[in-house]
């Protein structure tokens, strides 16, 4: 896992109250529902990633489940919702990131942790 993926699955996870392990599991209770779809826009977003891509590193879920995630949180960004606005924080390096870049050995580029 990236260290700006953990990251972005705490930032999100913390935003919601949950764990990242909720955010990576199975649940598909409203609010962990919302949260993966917010972290899964913002990967998709942030990082180009294929919708099977996503799928894997979101708990093996099927690509059409992030296609979905995806499209519902366009929608929440053109009606300019809380969650809009959240998701665009997340995507201006707002609320995760950059104090990554204050840690000796931790740029802003996607490197890959033990």
């Amino acid at each position: 896992m990236t260290v700006l993926f953990r990251s972005l699955l705490t930032e999100v996870a913390t935003r919601y109250g949950l764990e990242v392990s909720d955010i990576l599991g199975k649940d598909r209770h409203k609010t962990v529902a919302r949260a993966r779809h917010v972290a899964i826009y913002v990967a998709r977003e942030r990082w180009d990633w294929s919708y099977p891509e996503l799928g894997r590193r979101f708990g093996n879920r099927d690509h059409t489940s992030c296609m979905h995630a995806c499209r519902r949180m366009a929608r929440e960004r053109a009606d300019e919702t809380e969650t809009g606005r959240f998701v665009d924080s997340l995507l201006r390096y707002e609320a995760f990131g950059e104090h990554l870049a204050k840690v000796p050995g931790v740029g802003l580029e996607l490197r890959e942790t033990a």
